[in-house]
């Protein structure tokens, strides 16, 4: 009993070292990410689940004229085509909030990129900064199936 007892704890042990876990915020010359998951939007009969990244941003300078900000999402489902999203960050603005577009279907157990890009002008020419930031998705198949989130 007590050798099958160590041999579980060491397995465990070594499943937590070999499995890297959810990725680390990232820091860069703009921002720092303070959170970074996904918000499902859910069938519980499992019809035509979706789901959208949702993230979260400190600006660690101070925004005193609005920047232009382009939000590239991986998309899960073709990663040479990113979800995006467009927006302005007024002065002052300290955190602000990313959300891609809503998505019908996820690899499980994946790490996907974001990427930041903030522009000086509303055209997107003059490039301040870029941040990146991995976000793992990993949630139990039971709950995905059950609100319609289609696997790949």
């Amino acid at each position: 009993m007590y050798r099958a007892l160590v041999t579980f704890v060491a397995l465990l042990l070594i499943t937590a070292v070999a499995w890297p876990g959810p990725p680390k915020p990232v820091e860069s010359e703009w921002l720092v990410t303070e959170s970074g998951t996904f918000f499902i939007d859910g069938d519980t009969r499992g019809r035509d689940g979706a789901l959208c990244f949702h993230m979260e941003f400190r600006v660690r300078k101070p925004v005193t004229e609005t920047l232009y900000v382009t939000v590239d999402f991986e998309n899960p489902e073709d990663k040479d085509s990113p979800l995006f999203s467009e927006f302005e960050i007024a002065p002052g603005t300290t955190i602000f909030e990313a959300k891609s577009e809503m998505i019908h279907a996820i690899r499980n157990r994946s790490r996907y990129r974001v990427k930041v890009w903030i522009y000086a002008d509303v055209k997107r020419k003059e490039l301040l900064g870029t941040h990146e930031q991995l976000v793992q998705f990993d949630m139990p198949r039971e709950l995905l199936e059950r609100f319609g989130i289609r696997l790949l």
